[in-house]
């Protein structure tokens, strides 16, 4: 008899019992400087910091040899390069903008028929007027529900993506979003980089949220077929993670579906897995 209340209390106590979702959100909160900290009292940098001290005594007059011969030659090898690189910069962000903005004329051109799934409807994932899908995907203990909305015309736009966490066994759940403003480079019909800077939400046992860069690139393989791949990186001390995914993209004009790999990593933890998502194109 006395089995039964002792299986009873173990059950109500399972729910309380920390999962992947709180494990990776306290991987994901913990500050960078307290992780810094931990590394600066390390035994061995004192040793380090003397051996360097006197390896620097002996090779100082080398040093300042090969620095008096090598440093006029290094100036004029940097300033060249650099001048390379911002004119090629240059180039590349007017070519890959003029894109953008002929990608969106046409667009506005293109008579808006839906559903249209004619053998020869083209496929554009590039450069969207407007994109809104859902998905669904699942991992180890997990699963997840998306909703991404993009909004923009040329090379700039806005978007947006929700996802909510859920850990079943235990009646977990977890909350990110993200928002940014992009801008985005377009070649030829076949390749599109995006760059943008917003914010990053974690939302669980509590609200955490941090400034996040994304990058962004989609490459099209056929007329209707595209692969993807992006990422988000925070970039503050109260936030630290990266968001992941890799997609294969099938599109009918303005219809499209995509099968991707997802991946939230932070320092000590990770949450990832397979998503399909169906979604609609302007």
């Amino acid at each position: 008899m006395r089995l039964l209340p002792a299986l009873l209390l173990l059950s109500l106590s399972l729910p309380a019992m920390a999962g992947k979702l709180d494990d990776f959100e306290q991987s994901a909160t913990t500050s960078q400087s307290e992780k810094q900290s931990s590394k600066k009292h390390s035994p061995s940098s004192g040793k380090s910091s003397q051996s360097s001290s006197r390896s620097s005594e002996t090779s100082g007059f080398a040093g300042a040899m090969v620095e008096a011969i090598l440093f006029p030659i290094v100036e004029v090898v940097v300033k060249t390069t650099v001048y390379a690189a911002a004119h090629a910069t240059d180039q590349v962000l007017t070519t890959g903008t003029q894109g953008s903005l002929k990608q969106s004329e046409r667009t506005l051109q293109e008579p808006i028929d839906i559903p249209d799934l004619s053998e020869d409807a083209d496929g554009h994932y590039g450069v969207p007027l407007l994109l809104a899908d859902i998905s669904y995907g699942s991992g180890d203990d997990i699963e997840w529900r998306d909703l991404r909305l993009e909004t923009g015309y040329g090379p700039i736009s806005l978007f947006y993506r929700r996802s909510k966490y859920l850990e079943p066994d235990i009646d977990d759940e977890m909350l990110v979003s993200n928002f940014s403003v992009n801008y985005r480079l377009y070649y030829g019909a076949r390749v599109e980089f995006d760059a943008g800077l917003g914010k990053y939400w974690l939302q669980g046992n509590d609200d955490t949220s941090s400034a996040s860069l994304r990058l962004a690139l989609k490459l099209r393989m056929f007329d209707n077929v595209w692969l993807t791949a992006s990422r988000i990186a925070t970039m503050g001390d109260e936030l630290d993670l990266s968001d992941s995914e890799y997609a294969l993209v099938y599109g009918k004009r303005h219809w499209f579906v995509r099968s991707y790999y997802r991946r939230l990593n932070a320092e000590n933890s990770s949450l990832d897995g397979f998503g399909f998502g169906v979604g609609l194109l302007y």
